[in-house]
């Protein structure tokens, strides 16, 4: 997927704000993450910069956020419960849900193509290996071994 960084004009970030890669998705709508309220959470905006809405706002780190095939989903890390877990939430930003619960990192989730399963990274074995959950289950199973 192509990256691109999207900033609203009307408000720019001050220029100690980190802004994120975006992800281009569903029909040139991008999701990314930013830092621009004080702590990282997951923002949408048309590709011209219109429609900037902030999608999470929770005091722990909201990022990696990825595209469901269809649209209606975004995917993200996030350390609400102390280390980073996979989370999917609706297009609009609600309906939240966590996907992983596992004390070890899991970050970067991307959807399949059909949107049921999502991939990530997780230190599960103590080391970095990549991973896929069943979005209809939540089984989880190793796909690499490092």
């Amino acid at each position: 997927m192509g990256a691109a960084i999207a900033c609203d004009t009307s408000t720019p970030p001050e220029p100690e704000t980190e802004v994120s890669p975006a992800e281009a998705g569903y029909r040139g709508t991008l999701v990314f993450q930013s830092d621009r309220e004080g702590t990282w959470d997951i923002y949408r905006v048309e590709a011209d910069g219109s429609g900037l809405k902030r999608l999470t706002q929770h005091f722990a780190a909201d990022q990696n956020p990825a595209w469901s095939p269809d649209g209606s989903t975004v995917a993200f890390s996030s350390e609400r419960t102390g280390s980073g877990d996979i989370y999917v939430m609706d297009a609009d930003g609600g309906n939240v849900r966590q996907v992983t619960d596992h004390p070890a990192y899991e970050g970067a989730p991307r959807f399949s193509v059909d949107g049921s399963f999502l991939v990530f990274e997780g230190e599960r074995d103590g080391r970095t290996e990549v991973y896929r959950v069943s979005l209809a289950n939540g089984t989880v199973k190793r796909l690499t071994n490092s």
